[in-house]
């Protein structure tokens, strides 16, 4: 049979935070939802969001958006990640935001499960 490709979860792909919406849950529910996933998921913080101190989707609070440098910092290890690797394709699963924002601002936005071809 085929072989299954690596999975890895990478925590900096989030969504940058500018609403409530876009808040992340704790791993360990992450990990109760997706067993498959759990020593994947085990990388991550238990609050691996920006700012987890004030925004909690458990807690229902929103307080602090988080300012773009902050998303370009992520974009920078998730490219030097991505071109640490050994394979030459992968795919990312992200929000159009984080996309745009890694090909310098110069995309439109994504669509809904819109899939974007992109070489670093």
């Amino acid at each position: 049979g085929e072989a299954m490709a690596a999975v890895h979860v990478r925590g900096e792909l989030a969504e940058q935070l500018a609403s409530s919406g876009d808040i992340g849950h704790p791993r360990s529910m992450l990990q109760a939802r997706f067993p498959q996933l759990g020593s994947q998921l085990e990388r991550l913080e238990e609050e691996w969001w920006y700012c987890p101190e004030q925004n909690s989707a458990q807690k229902e609070l929103y307080g602090r958006r988080e300012p773009k440098n902050n998303l370009k910092i992520r974009l920078g290890r998730f490219r030097k990640w991505a071109m640490s690797r050994n394979e030459k394709v992968i795919v990312a699963f992200g929000h159009s935001t984080y996309f745009k924002e890694l090909m310098g601002g110069q995309h439109r936005r994504l669509r809904n499960g819109e899939m974007l071809k992109i070489q670093l």
